[in-house]
C-alpha cells in the first residue's frame, strides 16, 4: 500500500487511501503553513534565548552549588569519668565544662561548614548504663556516623570501643591528654573507626569530609613514637634524649605514598 501521493512508473498519480489534506494542499496553502511554522520557530528560539544567561566578564561560578548535597546525620557525644577530676597535660590543665562547651561549639561549626547535620547529646556519658543506652539509641536511629569526644584517659576509651561496636562509622576525637599509644592502637586500626588525637579543631572537619574517601593506606611503623622517631618505649620521658628528628623509614613511606598519587602520568 502506498502511503503518500506518488507517481507510478506510467506517470499517473496515485492517492493513498486515508483522508488528509496533504494530497490536496495547494501551493498557496503550503506557503501559508510554512510562514506560520517559521514564525512559531522564531518565537520559540527567542523564548529559549531568554532562558540563557550570558556570563558577565570575570564572573565567578560557584562550583559547590552544582555538587549533590546528600543529607548526612552524625550523632555526637562526650565520654568521660564522672567529675570531679583533673584533666590536662604537663604544664597545662583544662577546665572540664568550659572545654566541653568549646569543643561542642567547634563540632557544631564544623558540621555547618561541611553541610553535615550534627545531633549532639546534651549529657556526657559517665556511667556504663548511659553508654549502653546510647549504643541502643545509635542502633535504633542508624545515623551516618557517630562522633565521640573523649574527656578522660581511662573511662573514655572503653566507652568509645563499645560505641564502635554499634555497627556505625565512628570518629573518636581524643584531645591531647586523653590518648596514648596503647589506647589509640587498640581502636584506630579497627574497620570503620577514625581516631583523631589532637587539639586541632580543623581535624574534626577533615574527618567529617573523609567519610566517603576510599583512597587511604593503613600501615604500622613499629618502634616509632608520636613524632615518628625511633624509640625504645615511646614514653614521654624518652623524648628529651632522642636525637633523631624523623625516622627515615617513616619519611620514605610517607613520601612514596604522596608521590604515587601526585606524579605526572
Amino acid at each position: 500500500m502506498l502511503n503518500h501521493r506518488q507517481l507510478q512508473s506510467s506517470g499517473s498519480p496515485v492517492a493513498h487511501n486515508h483522508p488528509c489534506s496533504c494530497c490536496s494542499m495547494s501551493r498557496r496553502s503550503f506557503l501559508g503553513a510554512a510562514a506560520v511554522c517559521a514564525a512559531a520557530l522564531t518565537a520559540g528560539c527567542k523564548s529559549l534565548e531568554s532562558l540563557h544567561t550570558t556570563p558577565k566578564p570575570n564572573e565567578e561560578i560557584d562550583l559547590a552549588s552544582f555538587r549533590p548535597r546528600p543529607k548526612v546525620r552524625v550523632m555526637s557525644v562526650v565520654a568521660r569519668q564522672k567529675p570531679p577530676y583533673w584533666l590536662g597535660w604537663p604544664g597545662t590543665a583544662y577546665p572540664l565544662e568550659s572545654e566541653r562547651a568549646r569543643y561542642t561549639q567547634a563540632i557544631a561549626d564544623a558540621g555547618r561548614c561541611v553541610g553535615v547535620e550534627i545531633a549532639q547529646e546534651q549529657q556526657p556519658l559517665e556511667e556504663n548504663a548511659a553508654v549502653a543506652a546510647f549504643v541502643k539509641k545509635v542502633q535504633t536511629e542508624k545515623p551516618d556516623a557517630v562522633l565521640v569526644m573523649l574527656q578522660h584517659l581511662s573511662s573514655g576509651w572503653p566507652a568509645a570501643a563499645q560505641i564502635a561496636k554499634a555497627g556505625v562509622p565512628t570518629i573518636v576525637f581524643a584531645p591531647v591528654g586523653t590518648a596514648f599509644t596503647g589506647q589509640v592502637d587498640s581502636l584506630a586500626f579497627q574497620p570503620g573507626v577514625h581516631v583523631i588525637s589532637s587539639l586541632e579543631i580543623p581535624a574534626i572537619e577533615q574527618a567529617l569530609r573523609e567519610g566517603g574517601n576510599p583512597d587511604f593506606t593503613v600501615q604500622g611503623l613499629p618502634r616509632l613514637n608520636h613524632f615518628f622517631q625511633t624509640a625504645q618505649t615511646g614514653n614521654v620521658n624518652e623524648y628529651a634524649f632522642l636525637e633523631e628528628t624523623m625516622s627515615p623509614v617513616a619519611l620514605e613511606t610517607i613520601t612514596a605514598w604522596i608521590e604515587a598519587r601526585t606524579k605526572q602520568k
